[in-house]
């Protein structure tokens, strides 16, 4: 009875896959990727920072912020990021959707 239940879920298991790839990545998976990336970044650039001081270099207000907050950059560099893709999002599909037409940077002709 197991084995049939197995292959009776089976065609909605796929079609539920099937559906869940179409859509792509969530938006927790989509900002847990972002993070992955943001937060060593943030960590890397802490240490050099922390560096710089311990030598004596003067650091501007921006760059003490960050090697006293590594972990606060991170999160808000990943807020950032993912604001601004959605932005570049809507941008993209909002030219797809006129042809491709009346975005364009280039001169304009009369």
């Amino acid at each position: 009875m197991e084995k049939q239940q197995k292959e009776a879920l089976s065609p909605i298991n796929q079609e539920i896959f099937n559906k869940r790839a179409a859509l792509g990545a969530s938006p927790l998976e989509k900002t847990l990727g972002t993070f992955l990336v943001a937060a060593p970044a943030s960590y890397y650039y802490s240490a050099k920072q922390e560096a710089k001081a311990r030598k004596g270099q003067p650091l501007s207000d921006s760059e003490d912020f960050v090697r006293r907050n590594p972990l606060m950059t991170a999160v808000a560099g990943t807020a950032f990021s993912r604001m601004i893709g959605k932005q570049v999002g809507a941008s993209v599909k909002d030219s797809k959707t006129r042809g491709g037409k009346g975005s364009s940077s280039g001169p304009k002709t009369n």
